[in-house]
């Protein structure tokens, strides 16, 4: 029986990502379906071309920390402020 899977599976056949179309024992597939872990396919198209694959999304980039200016230590001259020139 083929089914799509809604998560992740890893057994005997191999590992599957959510999405994925596999083709199982009826045993195995119907309690597959029955515990919400996948979804029964019926109607495939004739070209496997056509299959759907997993879904995916596209996520932005994660933000980069920027560590601020160590500052001095006690005892320790920090930067000194530049002196303005005046004319």
């Amino acid at each position: 029986m083929k089914i799509r899977l809604k998560s992740m599976m890893a057994g005997p056949q191999g590992s599957f990502a959510p999405g994925t179309l596999v083709e199982l024992p009826e045993a195995q597939a119907q309690d597959l379906v029955a515990r919400g872990y996948a979804e029964a396919v019926t109607d495939l198209p004739a070209n496997p071309a056509d299959y759907p694959g997993p879904e995916t999304a596209a996520i932005a980039a994660p933000e980069q920390a920027v560590q601020p200016p160590a500052r001095p230590r006690r005892g320790e001259a920090g930067p000194r402020p530049e002196k303005r020139k005046e004319s």
